[in-house]
């Protein structure tokens, strides 16, 4: 069964994340310049520094929620994808996978450039986006 989906992280658990990232023991952590056995820590230190200063979750989530989210299940898997219908009445799907947690950001810049309102990309290319 597909049921559409909407995201909403509670403040409590976001609040939870930014407390364990600032409170994270960086001076128990073994000082590795390299890639070589894992992150490197200087740059998991500036990313955690931007995740709790920076970094806007709600409004990313904002972004997510822009598109039509749906859920389902398949084979015991739950799988969330977004499905936006062309305009145009001879669109064809088309179907786009990420194996990466950050690839769907790239995807959510290519979507909102290939869906509607975007005419020339509808008339040009007449596809619905999964």
């Amino acid at each position: 069964m597909i049921k559409q989906y909407k995201i909403s992280v509670p403040k409590s658990t976001l609040n939870d994340i930014y407390k364990k990232v600032r409170e994270f023991p960086w001076n128990d952590a073994q000082n590795m310049s390299g890639w070589e056995y894992g992150t490197n820590l200087n740059y998991l230190k500036n990313i955690s520094k931007y995740w709790i200063s920076k970094y806007n979750w709600k409004k990313f989530e904002n972004k997510i929620n822009s598109f039509k989210n749906y859920k389902t299940k398949v084979e015991d898997i739950n799988l969330h994808f977004i499905f936006e219908k062309s305009k145009n009445p001879n669109s064809k799907p088309l179907l786009l996978l990420h194996g990466m947690a950050r690839k769907h950001i790239r995807i959510f810049k290519y979507h909102s450039k290939t869906c509607s309102p975007r005419k020339i990309w509808e008339e040009k290319l007449k596809m619905d986006l999964m």
